[in-house]
């Protein structure tokens, strides 16, 4: 599944040089089909000093940020 998708991510660290990569959305859910496969390709495709420390993991909202984000503004504003 993740074959081709490792995509730009590692001209984005070798840009950025992040610590932490999050995945968000429904996706983020798949962990062991998606985010662990992802994190090995992409620390196997970036050069050793920007493995190092590099983590990729799921962001702790997935696919529910959306919800979380406009109830919140809903409240800010409307109390």
């Amino acid at each position: 599944m993740v074959a081709g998708t490792c995509g730009n991510f590692p001209g984005l660290v070798h840009i950025f040089n992040p610590q932490l990569i999050l995945i968000g959305g429904g996706v983020s859910a798949q962990q062991e089909l998606l985010i662990d496969p992802l994190a090995e390709k992409v620390r196997a495709s970036v050069m050793p000093a920007f493995a190092e420390g590099l983590e990729l993991k799921s962001a702790a909202l997935q696919n529910d940020a959306g919800l979380v984000g406009a109830v919140y503004y809903f409240k800010k504003h409307h109390d």
